[in-house]
Protein backbone atom coordinates (compact mmCIF):
# COMPACT_ATOMS: atom_id res chain seq x y z
CA UNK A 1 0.00 0.00 0.00
CA UNK A 2 1.37 3.54 -0.80
CA UNK A 3 -0.10 6.48 0.53
CA UNK A 4 -3.16 7.14 2.24
CA UNK A 5 -4.81 5.85 5.26
CA UNK A 6 -6.41 2.29 4.83
CA UNK A 7 -9.64 1.77 7.04
CA UNK A 8 -9.87 -1.86 6.76
CA UNK A 9 -13.18 -4.20 5.17
CA UNK A 10 -16.02 -2.35 6.97
CA UNK A 11 -16.05 1.39 6.21
CA UNK A 12 -19.68 1.60 7.64
CA UNK A 13 -20.53 1.06 11.11
CA UNK A 14 -22.68 -1.98 12.70
CA UNK A 15 -25.75 -1.09 13.71
CA UNK A 16 -29.17 0.29 12.34
CA UNK A 17 -28.74 1.20 8.64
CA UNK A 18 -28.46 4.66 7.39
CA UNK A 19 -32.02 4.83 5.85
CA UNK A 20 -33.40 4.26 9.83
CA UNK A 21 -31.33 6.59 10.89
CA UNK A 22 -32.37 9.60 8.48
CA UNK A 23 -36.38 8.23 8.81
CA UNK A 24 -35.70 8.89 12.37
CA UNK A 25 -34.48 11.81 11.68
CA UNK A 26 -37.27 13.12 9.43
CA UNK A 27 -40.27 11.99 12.09
CA UNK A 28 -38.08 14.12 14.59
CA UNK A 29 -38.50 17.35 12.33
CA UNK A 30 -42.03 16.51 11.45
CA UNK A 31 -43.18 16.41 14.86
CA UNK A 32 -41.16 19.81 15.62
CA UNK A 33 -43.14 21.50 13.03
CA UNK A 34 -46.52 19.41 13.96
CA UNK A 35 -45.69 21.21 17.93
CA UNK A 36 -44.98 24.57 16.73
CA UNK A 37 -47.87 24.61 14.59
CA UNK A 38 -50.01 23.76 17.19
CA UNK A 39 -48.60 26.44 19.51
CA UNK A 40 -49.20 29.19 17.36
CA UNK A 41 -52.95 28.48 17.13
CA UNK A 42 -52.95 28.20 20.30
CA UNK A 43 -51.17 31.69 21.21
CA UNK A 44 -53.61 32.83 18.26
CA UNK A 45 -56.69 31.66 20.42
CA UNK A 46 -54.76 32.85 23.48
CA UNK A 47 -54.42 36.34 22.02
CA UNK A 48 -58.16 36.40 20.86
CA UNK A 49 -59.64 35.67 24.04
CA UNK A 50 -58.19 38.11 25.74
CA UNK A 51 -59.44 40.82 23.69
CA UNK A 52 -62.54 39.32 24.06
CA UNK A 53 -62.93 36.96 21.31
CA UNK A 54 -64.12 33.00 21.57
CA UNK A 55 -61.17 30.69 22.10
CA UNK A 56 -62.23 28.14 20.11
CA UNK A 57 -63.28 29.93 16.89
CA UNK A 58 -59.93 31.45 16.93
CA UNK A 59 -58.00 27.87 17.93
CA UNK A 60 -59.85 25.91 14.65
CA UNK A 61 -58.69 29.44 12.84
CA UNK A 62 -55.07 29.70 14.55
CA UNK A 63 -54.59 25.71 13.61
CA UNK A 64 -56.36 26.37 10.29
CA UNK A 65 -54.17 29.59 8.58
CA UNK A 66 -51.67 29.90 11.70
CA UNK A 67 -49.37 32.65 11.50
CA UNK A 68 -51.99 34.50 9.40
CA UNK A 69 -54.89 34.39 12.04
CA UNK A 70 -51.76 35.43 14.87
CA UNK A 71 -51.62 39.04 12.49
CA UNK A 72 -55.48 38.75 12.45
CA UNK A 73 -55.77 38.56 16.16
CA UNK A 74 -53.21 40.69 17.01
CA UNK A 75 -54.94 43.32 14.82
CA UNK A 76 -58.52 42.67 16.11
CA UNK A 77 -59.66 45.71 18.30
CA UNK A 78 -60.86 44.77 21.95
CA UNK A 79 -64.81 43.92 22.22
CA UNK A 80 -64.29 44.17 26.13
CA UNK A 81 -64.68 47.95 26.46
Amino acid sequence: MSGGLWVGPAIRPKGRPIFEVLGFLNALIFLWIVAGWMAVGFYTATVASTRGYRFGWWLIGGLAFSVVALIAAAGMPDRRK
